[in-house]
């Protein structure tokens, strides 16, 4: 187990042991409420926007939003979301790489 770097209500940061990151966890949950992050500033953001129920910008932010929270109304918001950018139409520049003379 790693060093215990930050704590707030029942969220917990530990230093991972192998690599360069933090794990962050909830300790109401089970095993699998737990998500990896590389950055102790970005865990304690995570805590922030799970305890105000703010779904996060970043994919990766957003899944790891979704396995840390345990309320059911937030995680159906950030599925909601993640589900949304699922089907959303990419963008692709057709003339990239066209060179006008």
């Amino acid at each position: 187990m790693g060093k215990l770097l930050h704590r707030h209500n029942e969220f917990i940061v530990i230093e991972e042991e192998h690599s360069r990151g933090v794990v962050l966890i909830n300790a109401k949950g089970i095993y699998r409420n737990h998500g990896h992050l590389k950055k102790l500033s970005t865990a304690i953001m995570m805590i922030d926007l799970i305890e105000r129920k703010i779904i996060p910008k970043s994919d990766y932010l957003r899944g790891t939003a979704f396995r840390v929270s345990l309320d059911d109304n937030y995680k159906v918001k950030v599925q909601r979301k993640i589900d949304k950018d699922k089907s959303k139409q990419k963008f692709i520049n057709i003339n990239k790489g066209v060179v006008k003379k």
